[in-house]
């Protein structure tokens, strides 16, 4: 798990304002008094949504896998 890029939060640009953790799909951000954080790591899918929906893009995601269908 030392390769496993979760989502970069940065509390420097971070409001606070929970919108990362009630759009996490799988409940796997959790906002401390210090601000957001991956709470729930192996629950993460990368799916992307806490950085969609970051107001202020402090939420970055180094990669996001894709879904392809399997060509014949």
């Amino acid at each position: 798990m030392s390769d496993w890029h979760l989502p970069e939060i940065d509390l420097e640009l971070c409001t606070r304002c929970g919108a990362c953790v009630v759009g996490c799909p799988t409940h796997a951000v959790d906002l401390q008094p210090e601000g957001p954080v991956i709470a729930r790591p192996l629950a993460c899918t990368f799916c992307a949504e806490c950085e969609a929906l970051c107001p202020v893009n402090a939420i970055r995601c180094e990669f996001e896998i894709v879904w392809e269908p399997q060509r014949s």
